[in-house]
């Protein structure tokens, strides 16, 4: 059977019809219709055929229904299966044969038809596009989505757009251009994973990396201001922005750094930036590690210039450039109580005559230190003195005493009296 609508013509589109009344009449109800090959499709009018009586125009640059088409005769078909409609190419469309051809008002724009089953089908219920290079541009049903744009049956707009659609127990997301989305997505805050096919398989779970850095997401939610840790005991940490931390990063107990490229957090001996730092289990950095015998200090809360603490200052690296005056690294102190506890131990290297020294000095100021007893062990080389609270002025003092013997000092509530 020949399927077709009529031409509906008016007075605009008059001469344009009557155009077509020369050609001769086919005498069949059936008219197989060669399709054109792609480098065709700028044809505006490949065939032209009169149907018992009606005129009809053939164009096959796009297939698309439209607006102003008539009902077409439903009968039963029986050629090809419903599978062949579901085609990628135009290669395999152009193979087929239409039973007939449908068009616009004005006999223009044509959808070729095709035989899908051996029931009685609507065939006008299916809608297929293509573009100029034969790729299939979108491809619907009026009640079945199947992996292309949904579009209403008599017109080109696009029924979805940004929103969820089922069928078949698949899940679908189309977006905004009203196509399904094929890449993993977020969507209101959740993280999706789609196949090829644009069906949705779950939420993610994993990493994701952009030029920003990378994020972790577990059941499609994105993690943020936490630590992270793999089975094999790699850490990172999640900022506030769900992005790892890179670079060196200030925590409660001292400070950690994070590898620039990936985020994991550095433990035990990591070279950075040419100078290797040591780092605890924990990944705690103390301040203080030894590198070609000179010290590394991280100061990064402050920068400091070559002027400061008698010419000893840190270059970018936080590495400590020692001067001739070697005792004055000491005064970088301040900066180190910053990153770690209030100092209780000191280390100072001076002979039993220094020690003796220390102590008039420490017996002297006791009561500008808050000192409340001070002993002398000089076999150990050592001096203890006990307070109740640290002291600034006492560590300021200490920070000007050479390394190696130890000034210990001792917390208490005791009061001590004169003799």
């Amino acid at each position: 059977m020949f399927f077709a609508v009529k031409i509906y013509a008016d007075e605009y589109d008059k001469d344009y019809i009557e155009s077509l009344s020369s050609l001769p009449k086919y005498e069949t109800s059936f008219v197989p219709i060669k399709l054109s090959e792609p480098s065709d499709f700028s044809n505006d009018l490949v065939n032209c055929i009169n149907v018992n009586g009606e005129l009809y125009h053939i164009s096959l640059e796009y297939m698309e229904k439209y607006d102003g088409w008539d009902d077409i005769k439903k009968d039963i078909l029986s050629v090809m299966d419903f599978d062949n409609l579901r085609i990628d190419s135009y290669e395999e469309l152009r193979n087929m044969i239409p039973f007939g051809v449908c068009v616009d008002e004005y006999g223009r724009n044509p959808s070729p038809l095709y035989q899908i089953s051996d029931d009685i089908i609507i065939l006008e219920d299916y809608h297929c596009k293509y573009d100029k290079s034969g790729n299939l541009y979108h491809m619907t049903t009026k009640d079945e989505f199947i992996g292309y744009r949904i579009c209403n049956r008599l017109s080109s707009d696009i029924l979805y757009k940004s929103c969820w659609y089922e069928s078949d127990g698949f899940k679908y997301y189309i977006d905004k251009n009203g196509m399904p989305t094929t890449k993993n997505r977020t969507i209101g805050g959740i993280r999706y994973v789609f196949n090829k096919y644009g069906q949705c398989q779950g939420k993610y779970t994993g990493w994701t990396k952009s030029a920003s850095g990378r994020r972790y997401y577990k059941n499609g939610v994105m993690l943020k201001e936490r630590w992270l840790k793999t089975k094999s005991g790699k850490k990172y940490y999640a900022g506030e922005d769900g992005y790892m931390r890179t670079g060196w990063y200030r925590v409660a107990d001292g400070w950690c750094y994070f590898d620039d490229k990936n985020g994991q957090m550095a433990t035990g001996d990591v070279k950075i930036n040419g100078n290797t730092y040591t780092f605890s289990a924990d990944g705690i950095w103390n301040g203080l590690a030894d590198y070609d015998n000179t010290k590394i200090y991280n100061t990064l809360s402050k920068k400091l210039s070559k002027d400061d603490y008698g010419g000893i200052y840190l270059d970018k690296n936080a590495v400590v450039v020692m001067s001739k005056n070697v005792s004055a690294v000491k005064k970088l102190t301040d900066e180190l109580k910053k990153l770690y506890a209030p100092i209780v131990v000191k280390e100072c290297n001076y002979s039993v005559n220094e020690l003796e020294t220390v102590k008039k000095h420490l017996d002297k100021n006791q009561k500008k230190y808050g000192i409340s007893a001070i002993s002398t062990d000089v076999k150990n080389n050592r001096i203890s003195v006990e307070m109740k609270k640290s002291n600034s002025k006492l560590n300021a003092y200490l920070d000007t005493l050479d390394d190696d013997n130890i000034v210990r000092i001792e917390y208490t509530d005791v009061v001590m009296t004169d003799d």
